[in-house]
């Protein structure tokens, strides 16, 4: 796990050819904010006449069309499309289905972006930041970064050690860390999961078959929209929209309930089989197709922690923090989860509790 720098990844495949170098997710964004941000590879946009008709479509599928709309916003939208599809067909056909109106309106972006992202014949792509590719483990290399800060300002105090004093200093701070996790509080081993996922994935479960279809041994549901996320992108916490919404559920609140809802379809046969085929050659029907969530549930007899931890959906939710609704919801219609159970108690006075 590292950022973009092309020393760092060189030295990885040098030092360890068979590992599998991954793209920091925190400096990924990073990147493309600052490049969207440059108006030589991504223009204004233009006046709305002027846009051609057959690229209406990509303004209109944005989420938030209620604001104003660019052409940053397009291509934002479309690389966490790319980055949230389940299967590497489906993120080759919708970079066909995008790259006409990339290359119209920014070529010099879509050419950046294609031989530093998609391209994997180029040797210095920056593979690891699609969910498809990735594997269990961190999304960013913060953890590294920060251990590399504590090396420097307090183990070597900024001097050139001798090799062997180095990596003596190396082993000092790894076995003092090691020690330090267990003197720490063991948690369970199931995610620990938070009052409002809860609410919300007991809402979806208490209507699983009118929005849960069975199919050739997996269960398959259909969000609203394909990036459809319950966390700020930008925090990682659960939206405050989304707390305040569980809130009126739990209390009861049936047209709380009923907007909440509103973000789930039970799909059809022939749309899941269209999905699995992952096939689509137009971004209607694409974008259509690609916000079904199938979740593979791994029976493991006697041992729920094992259930829980084994079972995956494809939504962008669950690659992100290994826990959603959906996934959620499953377990506490199939009975491997009680929804009862509460990780955290809430103090009633003094400082909130860490866990």
């Amino acid at each position: 796990m590292c950022d973009g720098a092309k020393y760092i990844r060189s030295a990885a495949k040098k030092v360890f050819p068979s590992a599998s170098i991954e793209l920091c997710n925190f400096h990924f964004w990073q990147t493309q904010e600052n490049k969207l941000k440059n108006k030589t590879l991504v223009p204004n946009l233009q006046k709305e006449e002027d846009i051609q008709p057959r690229f209406q479509q990509n303004f209109q599928s944005i989420i938030s069309s209620k604001r104003s709309t660019s052409i940053a916003k397009v291509l934002k939208f479309d690389i966490r499309i790319l980055q949230s599809v389940s299967n590497e067909k489906m993120f080759l056909n919708y970079v066909q289905i995008m790259k006409p109106f990339w290359k119209t309106y920014t070529p010099k972006y879509w050419t950046y972006f294609f031989e530093n992202y998609i391209d994997v014949t180029k040797s210095d792509c920056y593979t690891g930041w699609q969910n498809f590719m990735r594997k269990t483990g961190p999304r960013t290399n913060n953890s590294n970064e920060a251990f590399n800060r504590v090396m420097k300002e307090v183990m070597t105090d900024y001097r050139k050690l001798p090799f062997e004093d180095f990596t003596q200093s190396v082993l000092d701070e790894l076995r003092r860390r090691s020690q330090e996790s267990c003197a720490l509080l063991q948690f369970p081993t199931s995610p620990l999961i938070s009052e409002t996922l809860l609410t919300l994935s007991q809402c979806l479960a208490n209507s699983f078959d009118s929005y849960f279809i069975e199919y050739e041994g997996n269960y398959f549901v259909k969000d609203k929209f394909i990036v459809c996320s319950i966390y700020n992108p930008d925090t990682g916490k659960v939206k405050q929209k989304i707390k305040k919404l569980a809130s009126k559920i739990k209390n009861e609140n049936e047209e709380a309930r009923e907007s909440f809802l509103e973000f789930y379809k039970k799909p059809s046969i022939r749309s899941i089989q269209s999905f699995k085929e992952a096939n689509h050659k137009i971004r209607a029907h694409f974008l259509t197709i690609a916000s079904i969530r199938q979740l593979q549930l791994n029976i493991v007899e006697d041992n729920n922690d094992l259930t829980l931890l084994s079972s995956s959906c494809s939504c962008n939710d669950y690659w992100n923090h290994k826990v959603c609704i959906h996934l959620i919801a499953l377990l506490i219609k199939e009975g491997h989860f009680d929804a009862q159970i509460r990780f955290k108690k809430q103090k009633k006075r003094g400082r909130k509790p860490n866990v």
